[in-house]
């Protein structure tokens, strides 16, 4: 990853250290043991995730953008909260004292933490095939789990959307055009 993409990732959370000093700080307040690395996932366009390995083994770690209003992250955590109670088969969240939310005031800056089992394997993508049909039967079956959950999130304007393209066209084709 060059510079600039590390850049990129890094405003979304204003983040003004090294990396491995807030990971320090996760292992010893979640007790994940002695810090090994870390590696940033570049997938996802939104919040700034990534591995964290450790003594105790390998984590998934969720920083919340800065973009995020409060009121959006209270949601997520409802949503993750539903999830893990439930029979859906997902990367369960790490608690502290009884919750999954963590906020970390380091250097100046809040960072806004959740921390996930790590599970290890790939994506279809990542494979370079298709899922087979007894896999796309297990995806339409946890989709429906947690479709029938108690949950009612509110509504996020994703600016990725397909049905918001025109919208977000009119606002960045100057970077378009300009090549």
């Amino acid at each position: 990853m060059d510079k600039f993409e590390l850049h990129d990732f890094n405003k979304r959370i204003k983040l003004n250290t090294n990396l491995e000093n807030i990971s320090k700080e996760i292992c010893k307040h979640y007790k994940l043991g002695n810090f090994i690395s870390n590696t940033l996932i570049t997938i996802g366009y939104e919040d700034y995730n990534f591995y964290l390995d450790t003594s105790k083994g390998k984590f998934c770690v969720k920083i919340f953008s800065k973009e995020r209003t409060k009121e959006d992250i209270k949601n997520y955590l409802k949503r993750i909260k539903a999830i893990a109670k439930s029979n859906v088969s997902s990367p369960k969240p790490l608690e502290i004292d009884g919750n999954i939310f963590f906020s970390l005031y380091y250097q100046q800056n809040n960072y806004d933490i959740c921390v996930f089992e790590f599970i290890d394997g790939k994506n279809y993508f990542e494979l370079q095939q298709s899922p087979s049909g007894d896999v796309i039967q297990e995806i339409a079956k946890q989709t429906a789990w947690i479709n029938n959950l108690d949950i009612k999130p509110n509504f996020i304007y994703d600016h990725w959307a397909i049905v918001n393209f025109k919208e977000e066209y009119k606002e960045k084709r100057q970077y378009l055009l300009n090549g």
